[in-house]
């Protein structure tokens, strides 16, 4: 009966077949009350990101959505300073606050 099911429902046939999980390693932690020698330490990570200069409206700024000024059924997306227009659907406008097309 069993070897029938996993025959009958091929996900469980695949997954009959997959290697084991690798073991899990429990966490090492002190007993309440003991002493540790070692102090945590805080590693800060900053990332900058440059872009390569393009031309056009997206030169200088990062990569994101842009309302168009001049047309507001379009957007600008903006990617690694190259611009790209995109149009809204039939009667949506570009909406900032929401960074999507919505109906005015």
């Amino acid at each position: 009966m069993l070897i029938y099911f996993f025959a009958s429902n091929p996900v469980l046939a695949y997954l009959s077949v997959l290697p084991p999980l690798p073991p899990t390693i429990a966490p090492t932690t002190p007993e309440p009350g003991a002493s540790t020698t070692s102090r945590p330490t805080t590693t800060r990570t900053t990332t900058i990101t440059t872009h390569a200069p393009g031309t056009g409206f997206c030169n200088g700024k990062p990569d994101g959505l842009y309302a168009n000024p001049d047309d507001r059924e379009s957007f600008y997306m903006c990617a690694g300073g190259i611009t790209h227009v995109s149009k809204c659907g039939t009667g949506s406008v570009f909406d900032q606050s929401c960074m999507c097309c919505a109906w005015p």
